[in-house]
């Protein structure tokens, strides 16, 4: 009787699926990364002899306003975007937009940026004010420029 000899199979690893994966999750990250906008307002700020760098605020404590030269208003609270508000929204409607954006802050005493164009219109700001005060809201910082002596 003839017995055969058992023949080891080399043992290997198979790389291409693995290959195939990790290609495929690169994929899926440039494709969702392309998809991020960039979604804050063209600004020109205001320059300032004594302004200073930005503190460091946390994006649960602040909530950043933006007033563009079209009078046009936009709040950031953290991470989330809220509609840009127009030029003729009333002080009222603008300070129910704001008591909105505020709830989503992680504080109870929330610190305002305000970053106005340098041709927006003052009334604008100063309603803009206003509906912080009828908020209680008086931690308010301006975002400006600083100019290098």
């Amino acid at each position: 009787m003839k017995f055969h000899k058992n023949q080891e199979e080399e043992l290997s690893l198979n790389l291409a699926p693995l290959i195939d994966v990790v290609f495929l999750l690169l994929i899926f990250f440039m494709v969702t990364a392309s998809f991020t906008q960039n979604t804050a307002m063209d600004l020109t700020l205001p320059e300032a002899q004594t302004g200073e760098q930005k503190t460091s605020l946390t994006k649960e404590s602040s909530l950043n306003i933006s007033v563009n030269a079209l009078n046009e208003i936009q709040l950031m609270a953290g991470n989330t975007q809220f509609s840009i508000i127009a030029a003729n929204e009333t002080v009222k409607g603008l300070s129910n937009k704001i008591k909105l954006a505020v709830n989503q802050l992680k504080t109870d005493s929330p610190t305002i940026i305000i970053e106005a164009d340098n041709s927006a219109n003052h009334g604008k700001v100063i309603q803009l004010m206003d509906a912080l005060s009828q908020l209680g809201i008086r931690k308010i910082q301006f975002a400006v420029v600083p100019v290098q002596p």
